[in-house]
């Protein structure tokens, strides 16, 4: 089992993974916008999602920027696509300003 990690660096990439494996997706966010990081549409059927964190990455008083840290365990063989959209849930998908999209393959 291994751990796979993403960055932003990381979007569009194709992925050969193992049943077990985890992948972890770390992105910027701001929470103070109202903007966060959502799995766009189904999340694959191969993969269970394992964590859903917003980690501070400022000091100080309330505000500011932070990472989204989504994990999602590999459970079972076949293809697919995980894919990401950052926006304001109440403000629907005219609100989206970033995605991010990894297709893979699971042995």
């Amino acid at each position: 089992m291994d751990e796979i990690v993403l960055t932003r660096d990381d979007n569009g990439s194709n992925l050969s993974l193992d049943v077990g494996d985890i992948v972890k997706v770390i992105l910027q966010e701001n929470p103070t916008t109202g903007y966060t990081w959502q799995v766009d549409g189904q999340l694959p059927i191969q993969l269970k999602e394992s964590m859903d964190q917003q980690k501070k990455t400022y000091k100080g008083s309330a505000g500011g920027a932070g990472k989204r840290i989504l994990s999602y365990q590999v459970e079972s063989k076949g293809s697919g696509m995980l894919s990401l959209k950052y926006w304001q849930p109440w403000s629907g998908d005219e609100s989206i300003t970033e995605r991010f999209t990894i297709s893979f393959e699971a042995e």
